[in-house]
């Protein structure tokens, strides 16, 4: 069974580039979570342009099957056009060309530049352009278990990201320092000089509330106890 084409999944800020927007076309997923794949696969740092046998691992990985088509090499895409018209009609085609990833599924043509699902007479179809490599895709998408696992990630580097923005705004507010040596991975916090002069007899207390976190979750609570430290001195004035 020949791949289905889907409408291009590229949310507002997400990833632009071919590769990506055509693994959203054949399986529906956003680009952002094709380039994610792509990342976890070639351990890349972003997704711009990449390889295509590593775009073709990650089609596999949603259970498409995706096979060479031999014969095009070095025709025009006009050319591979006229020469599958009879077979356009049962197959979806994966075309490198002009170093270029395009699908072709019947009529239709879609890519990351055009942006959508056009006819292949579009003039944004650029047809001069020479073929590289063809594949046939056939199969039904199934969503990889490892998406799951991103969007879970997701949200929960969400959640600490509010949890660190209302931290700080609290340890701002209460005139807390915090410095970094090493961004990223250690802190050191400390309270307002204010505290050490007015509340020295009293700060043994509140010794667990400055020092060193080695993380961003040690850091979150150690900026909430410090706030909440400086408002206990505050009221015991």
């Amino acid at each position: 069974m020949r791949a289905k084409l889907h409408k291009l999944n590229k949310p507002k800020g997400a990833n632009r580039y071919c590769g990506p927007a055509v693994i959203s076309f054949l399986t529906g997923c956003s680009t952002d979570e094709a380039a994610w794949l792509v990342r976890r696969r070639t351990g890349a740092h972003a997704v711009r342009g990449m390889f295509t046998h590593d775009l073709v691992l990650v089609l596999r990985m949603f259970g498409l099957g995706v096979e060479p088509v031999p014969g095009h090499v070095n025709k025009t895409l006009a050319g591979f056009l006229r020469d599958t018209v009879k077979d356009r009609g049962r197959d979806t085609y994966l075309v490198v060309a002009g170093n270029h990833f395009q699908i072709v599924r019947g009529t239709k043509y879609a890519c990351g530049r055009v942006g959508g699902i056009v006819s292949i007479r579009d003039k944004k179809v650029k047809r001069r352009c020479r073929v590289q490599n063809v594949y046939r895709v056939t199969g039904t998408a199934k969503r990889p278990d490892m998406l799951d696992h991103r969007e879970w990630q997701l949200k929960e580097r969400a959640s600490l990201n509010a949890r660190m923005s209302r931290a700080r705004a609290k340890a701002k507010k209460a005139g807390i320092t915090v410095e970094t040596d090493i961004p990223g991975s250690l802190w050191y916090v400390t309270l307002p000089d204010a505290c050490y002069d007015s509340y020295g007899d009293k700060l043994p207390e509140f010794e667990d509330v400055s020092g060193f976190a080695y993380s961003r979750e040690e850091l979150i609570d150690l900026l909430e106890a410090a706030a909440e430290a400086v408002t206990q001195l505050d009221e015991a004035a």
